[in-house]
């Protein structure tokens, strides 16, 4: 693990598309620019307020900060930000680029969430569809889709068009809570799956045609879910908790337990091998997680026999390892 020097509470870090950089934003209202040494490259200032979302510009040589400001773009050499908009309509509370930076989905503090082209800088509201009140939002990995979560549990499909796809609900009620809102949604790299948490739950769901199916639900622990993202080859699942991080597999197995105080955002490198976590005692850390698969696959071949002659296992335990690839060297047993 690498510990980088911090300030405020992180709010939100991001890598560079070629894995060498990192961006992160904070309570102190600056935008820091690191090395994955521990280098600070440059530091973003002048901001009015915290810093909620941060993320490099695909294709370019710029980043993005989301906030008190509204969106800025900065110039990585010169350090000048540029408004997105003059004046704003809310708080940035989180923004996704569509792969060739075109495009930008914004969820701000007024609930509500807006879809920008960023070269023409003109922008569509999405409204209606029962998912009025907005929590959070991102795009599909291909750019043509976009998802809101909303306060009452609701997610609503849109494609880039504006036009209204689908709606589920993915959190009902429940004795403890009379509502419970979608805080953070994040499709899988392939489009094909995706992640959604209320409170302390997450549930990864499947996208295919209009009938979303639930895949698995992890309730981690106490406190809400703060961040979640998918590794980039989509088989890992990473959620920023209250006190730890959870690595699970896209099967709902929990693969590891990272101790963060209030992980309030995480980051895959473009190789998956890095994992950032950002938390409230503002030190960002980086922890080598390379490796997961041959751990699970290695984890399968030593279990193998008792997940296949046990008495007492349910068929869905015996078949844990069942799509697990044999590991390329097997320890001895």
């Amino acid at each position: 693990m690498t510990l980088l020097r911090g300030g405020g509470q992180v709010n939100s870090a991001a890598f560079s598309p070629d894995g060498k950089k990192l961006v992160t934003g904070g309570d102190d209202g600056t935008a820091v620019l690191w090395d994955l040494s521990d280098k600070q490259l440059a530091e973003f200032q002048g901001l009015k307020g915290k810093v909620n979302s941060v993320a490099f510009i695909p294709k370019s040589n710029q980043l993005a900060s989301g906030g008190a400001d509204g969106v800025l773009l900065w110039d990585i050499s010169s350090k000048q930000p540029t408004p997105l908009k003059e004046g704003r309509d809310g708080e940035v509370k989180g923004m996704v680029f569509s792969p060739d930076g075109k495009l930008l989905v914004v969820d701000e503090n007024n609930r509500t969430a807006r879809l920008w082209d960023s070269f023409s800088k003109q922008s569509t509201l999405l409204q209606g569809n029962d998912c009025s009140i907005v929590n959070s939002a991102t795009l599909s990995p291909d750019g043509k889709q976009l998802a809101i979560g909303d306060a009452l549990g609701s997610v609503c499909l849109w494609d880039t068009e504006g036009q209204k796809l689908n709606k589920f609900k993915a959190y009902k009620p429940t004795v403890a809570y009379a509502t419970i809102g979608v805080s953070k949604i994040e499709f899988s790299p392939d489009g094909k799956h995706l992640a959604t948490t209320g409170h302390n739950l997450t549930i990864l769901w499947d996208t295919k045609g209009t009938q979303h199916t639930q895949v698995f639900e992890f309730r981690g622990d106490k406190g809400s879910v703060s961040d979640i993202k998918f590794s980039p080859d989509g088989k890992h699942l990473a959620i920023g908790g209250y006190n730890s991080t959870h690595l699970l597999d896209t099967q709902g197995n929990e693969l590891a337990k990272l101790e963060v105080s209030q992980s309030s955002s995480v980051a895959f490198s473009p190789d998956g091998k890095l994992l950032l976590t950002g938390g409230e005692d503002g030190t960002p850390r980086l922890w080598q997680i390379g490796g997961l698969d041959e751990l699970v696959a290695m984890n399968c071949d030593w279990v193998g026999n008792y997940l296949k002659n046990a008495k007492k296992l349910t068929d869905t335990d015996r078949h844990l390892c069942k799509d697990i690839s044999p590991p390329s060297s097997s320890p001895k047993k």
